[in-house]
């Protein structure tokens, strides 16, 4: 699979286990929403997840910038209904 669809929580988690930090998010990546924080992952995946969120509002985690890549062309991030937020 090309991407993991994640909480904030676990977004959180994820950055923490791989000794990110908030402040380390990328500056070069970014969504047009602005509602999300796109983090480089030293393994190459991309995070993009909103860390100021309730704990269950919907991230991802990508295998690999084409992977996100894809999702940012098309102009759509597959959230499943029963996770999507107002």
């Amino acid at each position: 699979m090309a991407y993991k669809l994640i909480t904030s929580k676990e977004g959180l988690k994820y950055l923490e286990n791989n000794k990110k930090h908030l402040q380390d998010f990328s500056r070069k990546l970014h969504i047009p929403s602005g509602y999300s924080t796109i983090y480089e992952m030293n393994n190459g995946e991309i995070l993009l997840f909103n860390p100021s969120s309730g704990d269950e509002y919907p991230g991802f985690i990508f295998d690999g910038y084409q992977s996100f890549k894809k999702c940012y062309d098309a102009d759509f991030f597959p959230i499943p209904e029963k996770n999507m937020t107002c």
